[in-house]
């Protein structure tokens, strides 16, 4: 039996359990502290896990026995991937499952659901409401039709918020570095980025987390992009140069900003030392949930699953 640790036990598929324990893995599903994690790590041949602990290099120092490490997301900001590869574990995720991803709806999904919020403000609506105060006047939002539309990294994400933009009526703009990518007839392809920047009354993010794009969005960035637009982020927190992001809604340059990640989301003072987080505590212009984006009962059903067969695979290979 493959001794496997999941140490995202909650809510964890059944069937995806069933796969596992079929193939000849012995899951023990267990909620633990990182120290709690150093002291058993070393006893397993695999890691389930989402986003609850950051597998680092100390943590694989302590793992001799490991052979995989499974986590069903696409970001791997939460794993030391370079030295995963350097100690020949395999790193089994749906970064590159472009396919199967095409199933998965719920980040999308959950884009449109803060673009909506922003637009008519409905956090502050509905608070309103629960404080006992029925205004309606005090919370007059946007249409969504007409409006011009960015989308930053048009992959499996944007494209289905183009197909939802297209649906609403909305002008869709596009902007990829993949020319491959540039398929959707109804999207404005873009060349040149400042093009789309400066017609867009909301801008949505939806690129991977690497070094060409950590603090993509900056001072310089927001400066070309139109006054007054409205900014999502559903991709990862570490995208958005957070101080440039809030010295623009201080300037009113940024109407609103709606975000499920922010940027050290596994810092042990998280959250209170996050700088957009510290600022919507005192604005109603930023709306913040907790990576939510993927967290919908078939995303995680499907993806559970899919993880299981590879890491079956994986470990019966031998």
């Amino acid at each position: 039996m493959h001794r496997i640790l999941n140490l995202d036990p909650k809510f964890y598929s059944t069937t995806a359990l069933q796969i596992l324990r079929a193939g000849g893995c012995d899951v023990i599903g267990q909620t633990l502290s990182r120290r709690q994690l150093l002291e058993c790590v070393g006893s397993y041949e695999g890691l389930l896990l989402r986003f609850s602990h950051q597998i680092d290099s100390e943590i694989l120092a302590k793992a001799k026995k490991l052979r995989v490490i499974a986590t069903n997301t696409t970001g791997l900001d939460h794993i030391d991937v370079e030295h995963v590869k350097d100690l020949g574990i395999q790193l089994i995720s749906l970064k590159e499952n472009k396919e199967f991803l095409r199933s998965i709806h719920a980040t999308a999904e959950l884009t449109w659901g803060l673009l909506l919020a922003a637009m008519r403000h409905l956090p502050q609506a509905i608070d309103a409401v629960k404080n006992k105060e029925w205004k309606r006047e005090n919370f007059i939002g946007r249409e969504l039709a007409a409006k011009h539309i960015g989308i930053i990294g048009v992959g499996r994400i944007g494209e289905k918020i183009a197909r939802y933009a297209e649906a609403f009526s909305m002008h869709v703009h596009g902007f990829d570095s993949d020319v491959a990518a540039r398929k959707i007839k109804y999207v404005n392809w873009h060349d040149e980025l400042d093009s789309m920047l400066s017609i867009c009354d909301i801008l949505t993010i939806h690129v991977p987390l690497n070094a060409q794009t950590e603090k993509y969005i900056n001072t310089s960035f927001l400066e070309r992009l139109k006054p007054g637009a409205v900014l999502i982020n559903t991709s990862r927190g570490a995208v958005l140069d957070e101080q440039a992001v809030v010295q623009a809604l201080i300037n009113r340059h940024l109407a609103c900003v709606a975000v499920d990640v922010l940027a050290n989301e596994h810092h042990a003072a998280f959250p209170e030392c996050n700088t957009l987080w510290q600022f919507a505590q005192q604005s109603p212009r930023v709306i913040i949930s907790p990576h939510i984006g993927g967290a919908a009962w078939e995303a995680w059903d499907k993806t559970e699953q899919f993880i299981a067969r590879q890491v079956i695979t994986h470990l019966n290979k031998d």
